[in-house]
């Protein structure tokens, strides 16, 4: 594997190679790209799905569940980066140390997860210019008018949209660094605040009703609606009891994976900010949207056309953010030789993705934009059922390197542990820099980081064993099936393609290829650890209330929120 580059933001931020990428994104920027690769339809368009299959509470706990395993996996990539920043370290660290094949497959299944939430953000925005209710179901609920639409491209094609969204997306990164880092910032800074609006705008509406006749909106504990799905319906059989509650929650817990997944954007303190951010929001926001709509309405996110317009929205900045992240580490891929074939036309491909024009990697932006024209699958329904399911795969790839990413922590753990006791004999630096006890020379750590990467291991590795279960109850769908789990195999292809490139035909040849390399920490020296920023404390000692005590809580609200 390629030795350590000094990039501290993104993965792949460098100054020093001609190929490299600008370091030129603060940690602000960094937070905000995290933030809203994030937020997009998984949020706006999967909520309503997730109330669906689990009732109004329950989908706070397949939330909160979800996010925590999430959490744990990134944590242990925002460590290792801390540490040792690298170019790519979601596929450098399993590389180093699991498996050098096993690194190279990790990268291409990241990538191929974000390319292909490219073209499913271009598919869902697509489908949001069709915002129509049927005129019966208005009249059913007693709403005052007889139509409710989006009259701005309803009845264009939505080949059109396709185009100008992905047009968009193009342009956006083809801008220099900075740039782009700055309008996402301001992006991300409109989402937080849209969805706290949305937040309080439900709370309000939930209240308005009491001191009136109308019932009560607490539709948690009042018939017909309940703290949980009374059954879950599979092949046209209901399910009800104990199996039908954990069939419910467990679907809407994988549910939630697509919306969940592109933690991997942020490092070092932004991992924990950006968790909770992403995991306090989306279970109010699911939260307040069940106290206000039955859970099983058919059209659960149904506010009005300027609510939909925010969802278009922020479903293009979200793929806009997943072309960045994909590009970027397809051009970390192309900086590794040995990740590709020896053939002449892959490796003149790799020189080409490679290049870099004022920091951004264009060809590598170019070449993953491409996979974003699966989006017009979104053209014909049948088509847009068969780009569900790629996202379905490509959820599973993304398990994959999460479960690989907690796999190789746990090797890391053991690794700096013996160099902090000395007993490495290939670490002659300062033992003190690998040692987590040490908070003022550490750069980064969560609490009890090694149980929540056996969690997170264990979490990611269930989803991905059970996630398409659905798929094989009688009657046995093959289609679903292959979503779910064709990629487990491709990976272990991969990962055998490599063995053969790497040693040869031979197993009996084949040799474990984890250099664990320690070398170059990164060490932060602090008078006082306290000081940590992101940290609470009080300025003032003496006293718990005083000025300067406030601005230092004001401080530190400023600095996890932006």
């Amino acid at each position: 594997m390629p030795p350590p580059a000094n990039g501290h933001e993104l993965p792949g931020e460098v100054e020093d190679d001609p190929n490299g990428l600008r370091q030129d994104l603060d940690e602000r920027h960094v937070n905000m790209i995290a933030f809203s690769s994030v937020l997009g339809i998984g949020l706006f368009l999967q909520a309503g799905r997730v109330i669906y299959y689990a009732g109004p509470s329950l989908a706070l706990f397949a939330y909160l569940l979800t996010g925590t395993v999430m959490w744990s996996a990134m944590a242990c990539l925002g460590e290792m980066t801390a540490l040792f920043p690298v170019k790519g370290a979601v596929f450098e660290f399993p590389g180093r140390f699991l498996d050098e094949a096993v690194g190279y497959a990790v990268g291409w299944m990241a990538w191929y997860f974000y390319v292909v939430v490219v073209a499913a953000e271009v598919t869902a925005v697509s489908q949001l210019f069709k915002f129509q209710f049927d005129p019966s179901y208005l009249a059913q609920v007693g709403y005052p008018e007889q139509t409710l639409q989006w009259g701005v491209g309803l009845k264009t094609n939505p080949a059109v949209w396709a185009t100008i969204l992905l047009i968009i997306m193009g342009v956006a990164n083809l801008l220099p660094v900075r740039a782009y880092g700055e309008i996402e910032y301001v992006i991300g800074v409109c989402k937080m605040l849209f969805i706290c609006m949305l937040i309080i705008l439900n709370v309000v509406i939930n209240t308005a009703s009491f001191g009136t006749n109308e019932p009560s909106h607490f539709k948690y504990y009042e018939e017909p609606y309940s703290f949980q799905s009374q059954n879950f319906t599979l092949h046209g059989n209901t399910i009800t009891g104990g199996p039908g509650h954990l069939a419910s929650m467990w679907t809407a817990m994988t549910t939630t994976m697509f919306g969940m997944a592109g933690f991997d954007a942020s490092i070092k303190l932004a991992t924990r900010k950006i968790s909770l951010r992403i995991i306090l929001l989306y279970t109010l926001a699911t939260f307040t949207a069940g106290l206000n709509v039955p859970y099983t309405d058919p059209n659960l996110k149904s506010l009005a056309a300027f609510l939909n317009a925010f969802y278009v929205f922020s479903a293009t900045s979200a793929g806009i953010n997943a072309l960045y992240l994909a590009s970027r580490l397809l051009h970390a891929l192309a900086c590794i030789p040995e990740a590709w074939p020896r053939w002449s036309l892959t490796m003149t491909l790799r020189s080409k993705l490679q290049r870099t024009s004022y920091g951004v990697p264009k060809a590598a932006v170019f070449a993953s934009w491409l996979f974003g024209l699966l989006g017009f699958l979104a053209v014909k329904p049948t088509s847009a059922e068969i780009l569900g399911r790629i996202a379905i795969n490509s959820v599973v790839s993304n398990l994959i390197v999460y479960c690989l990413i907690c796999a190789s922590y746990l090797r890391f753990y053991k690794c700096i542990n013996r160099a902090a006791r000395g007993v490495d004999p290939e670490v002659d630096q300062n033992v003190e820099a690998y040692n987590r006890e040490n908070d003022s020379m550490y750069p980064y750590k969560s609490h009890l980081q090694y149980l929540r990467a056996w969690y997170g291991l264990c979490g990611t590795f269930l989803f991905a064993l059970f996630n398409g279960w659905r798929s094989v109850v009688s009657p046995m769908s093959i289609s679903s099936f292959l979503a779910s789990y064709f990629n487990i195999p491709v990976f272990l292809v991969l990962i055998l393609a490599y063995r053969i490139k790497l040693d040869s035909w031979d197993p009996r040849q084949w040799i474990i290829r984890a250099n664990q390399d320690l070398r170059n920490p990164v060490s932060v020296t602090e008078q006082d650890p306290r000081l940590r920023r992101g940290r609470l404390r009080r300025r003032d000692r003496n006293v718990y209330w005083s000025r300067e005590n406030a601005r230092g809580f004001l401080q530190w609200i400023w600095v996890w929120l932006l």
